[in-house]
């Protein structure tokens, strides 16, 4: 079997995307997944930040989602930008470990 080797695809230990994702996506997309998902985590690893517990309504559901900030404030400031401006926010809660 003939085994092909592309430059442009880096092998990483512990890598979301499967081979085939790897394959069908183009460069630059996987670079701006790549970004997306290191601006994810460099939110997690802040100084100061706690898990809170937001309770949201999302296309006429009620929902509990979990959301990673700093304060309340910045919390629901992170929903808004996620699933909109019409969201409506019912409260958001610290989650006692």
């Amino acid at each position: 079997m003939l085994k092909i080797s592309f430059p442009y695809i880096k092998r990483v230990k512990n890598r979301r995307e499967t081979n085939e994702q790897n394959l069908t996506n183009p460069p630059s997309v996987r670079a701006t997944l790549k970004v997306a998902n290191l601006r994810r985590y460099r939110k997690e690893l802040r100084c100061g930040t706690k898990r809170y517990l937001a309770e949201i309504e999302i296309n006429g559901e009620k929902q509990t989602k979990p959301i990673i900030a700093r304060t309340p404030a910045e919390a629901r400031k992170s929903i808004r930008k996620t699933y909109g401006r019409d969201t409506v926010i019912y409260s958001v809660i610290e989650e006692r470990r």
